[in-house]
């Protein structure tokens, strides 16, 4: 006869406090009438979806697997360039943080430099238009 250990009875502790939570937090929520109004709409939603798709499945179940199929491959396409760009920014960030620091201190350097000309050219135009 083999004895339940500590970590067994922990987690089945966790699992029913879990699903007890869960159960009355949802009991809870359903008591507003609008949210009870969401789900039960979000409901017949999903059953309507689901009875859709299962048709669709019995009608041409090659049409929509080659759906699925070209679906997930242009997922995976999508998720490949977004996963390699943010490779190239993270090598970047890694590489020149330093000089991307220096080249903004030098961009705002020089704009503040032209935006100091302009501003006293206009005090001496302002100036002159006076006398």
């Amino acid at each position: 006869m083999t004895q339940p250990t500590i970590e067994t009875e922990t987690n089945s502790k966790l699992l029913k406090g879990i699903l007890i939570g869960g159960l009355v937090g949802g009991a809870l929520t359903l008591l507003d009438s609008n949210k009870r109004n969401k789900v039960k709409r979000s409901a017949i939603l999903l059953k309507d979806n689901s009875v859709n798709m299962i048709e669709q499945v019995k009608e041409n179940p090659d049409e929509v697997k080659e759906q699925m199929v070209s679906d997930v491959k242009e997922a995976t396409s999508e998720l490949k360039g977004i996963s390699s760009k943010a490779v190239v920014a993270g090598k970047q960030l890694k590489e020149t943080p330093a000089q991307s620091l220096k080249d903004d201190n030098k961009k705002g350097e020089k704009e503040s430099d032209e935006l100091v000309t302009k501003s006293e050219l206009s005090n001496e135009k302002s100036i002159s238009s006076n006398f």
